[in-house]
């Protein structure tokens, strides 16, 4: 009976936990602080740390900041901008603890809680600024947190270039969600970028070694994939090696002047991998003008601000009109051959099309940086795809130079026999020949010695009669012309 009842009061005492726990969960969940995000005030002013931390918002040099672009009207190197925002915590969260989520910010900066520094990026004194690339959780002191009373976050920032990129919103929340937002954030954010950094050097390095070392493999489309994953990895060297504010100027040259020259070798690849146009040298030349002014306008100004704004102009357009290049490319690719490399060549171009749409909409448009840049990983899934593409043709090659290989191989045996055989008859023809040789010879032998005797007999009855002819009689001479005559019908017989 207790054994029959057994399950029963399991389910009953299961079901009890799980309300237990729902009801205790659902009590924490009353004292986890949900996000709140903070509207600040902005402030551009003198280079004068600490100065405006006090002001109120509501001071009348204050404005409320929209989130676009920095105003700039300080000289560059005596220019700060204080931003300030105000919020308040009810007295039910005093047990929780608050972080406050600071994303990553262009330029050198401090960071205030209620008139205590909590956080300092960079060097204030330092020419440069620089990007901070990593999305930082900051915990807010609990015996600074004012309850039900105003608390304030401030930053002051000293962009010393006159950079006017906009600063992203900032919030406060929970452990729990900070946490999971910053893991996600970093995660999608630089160590995406840094892992498909790798991977494009690895592809890189791959390829060409493929086309310097394998003759059956050089071909421009190898060279030129090899060289579009190297300009891919160069136009994130800003992201890779720029977190120590230090000079910028090199990397973001290198960065900006990366981008349209991997967007033309991408375009060069295309050309040379669909074999859809007849004129590929000259379409590769007027590709070719197109983007040597994209590169020489990026390398012209002597700041970082001048390099990016004039690679907000010309080189951008030109990086979306290859956009669309490759695309068109790729389309005509696919209606010509309608296999399956050439429907997943379409198809990343087409995600190439709309991860730009989406991020040119988020930074020009809404001035606001994406959770997830998507044109770098759409760029990435460009070059896995053609990876995998160039693998497959790789690896039909081989089977086929296997294949060809293994003929040979059988040929070569084929053949060998068959000169064994032919030596083998050879051998057995000479045989033959010298057999056939030896018994001629014996014949001719023969021969010889049967036809020497009648040639004997001939010459002496011949000296005879012609010697003693007068000696001889009528009857003796006419018996010397019969045995000449018998021996030479004789001698005819035997030598025809």
């Amino acid at each position: 009976m207790l054994f029959k009842e057994l399950p029963i009061r399991c389910f009953y005492v299961s079901l009890l936990l799980f309300i237990a726990s729902f009801v205790h969960a659902q009590n924490n969940q009353d004292n986890i602080i949900p996000r709140i995000y903070l509207d600040f005030f902005i402030l551009e002013s003198e280079n004068a740390p600490g100065k405006y931390i006090d002001s109120a918002p509501e001071h009348t040099e204050f404005v409320k900041y929209n989130y676009k672009e920095t105003p700039f009207n300080y000289p560059a190197n005596n220019r700060m901008i204080t931003l300030k925002a105000i919020f308040y915590v009810d007295t039910i969260y005093k047990n929780s603890k608050l972080y406050l989520i600071a994303l990553p910010i262009e330029y050198a900066c401090q960071i205030y809680f209620n008139g205590c520094i909590i956080s300092e990026r960079g060097s204030i004194a330092n020419p440069y600024t620089n990007r901070i690339h990593y999305t930082e959780k900051i915990l807010l002191t609990p015996d600074k947190i004012k309850y039900n009373a105003p608390n304030e976050i401030v930053l002051q920032l000293y962009p010393k270039e006159g950079e006017v990129y906009p600063v992203s919103q900032l919030f406060i929340t929970n452990p729990k969600d900070a946490a999971k937002f910053v893991f996600y954030k970093n995660l999608f954010g630089p160590k995406l970028i840094l892992a498909l950094s790798i991977c494009g050097f690895v592809f890189f390095l791959f390829f060409l070694t493929v086309y310097i070392t394998r003759r059956e493999f050089q071909k421009q489309q190898f060279l030129f994939f090899a060289l579009m994953n190297l300009f891919f990895l160069l136009s994130f060297i800003n992201n890779i090696f720029i977190n120590d504010y230090s000079n910028t100027f090199l990397f973001e040259k290198i960065t900006r002047v990366s981008f349209p020259i991997s967007v033309y070798v991408a375009i060069c690849f295309l050309i040379e991998y669909t074999n859809i146009f007849v004129n590929k040298k000259w379409l590769k030349l007027i590709f070719l003008l197109v983007y040597i002014p994209s590169v020489i306008l990026v390398l012209i100004p002597d700041t970082i601000t001048g390099t990016i704004n004039a690679y907000n102009k010309y080189p951008l357009i030109s990086l979306l009109f290859g956009t669309l290049v490759m695309f068109y490319i790729s389309l005509i690719y696919f209606l010509k051959e309608k296999n399956t490399k050439s429907f997943f060549l379409f198809l990343v171009f087409l995600l190439n099309i709309l991860a730009g749409f989406h991020d040119g909409y988020q930074f020009a448009v809404l001035k606001t940086k994406p959770f997830v840049a998507l044109t770098f990983n759409a760029v990435f899934l460009i070059n896995l795809v053609i990876f995998f593409i160039l693998a497959v043709d790789h690896s039909k090659l081989y089977h086929l130079a296997l294949n060809s290989t293994k003929n040979l191989e059988k040929l070569n045996q084929d053949l060998e026999v068959l000169v064994e055989k032919r030596t083998q008859r050879t051998l057995e023809y000479a045989q033959k020949l010298e057999e056939a040789n030896q018994t001629k010879d014996r014949f001719f032998s023969i021969i010889a010695h049967d036809l020497k005797n009648p040639f004997n007999t001939l010459i002496g009855y011949s000296d005879i009669l012609r010697a003693e002819f007068k000696e001889y009689k009528e009857e003796e001479i006419l018996q010397h012309l019969n045995i000449i005559y018998d021996t030479s019908v004789k001698g005819f017989n035997l030598l025809e």
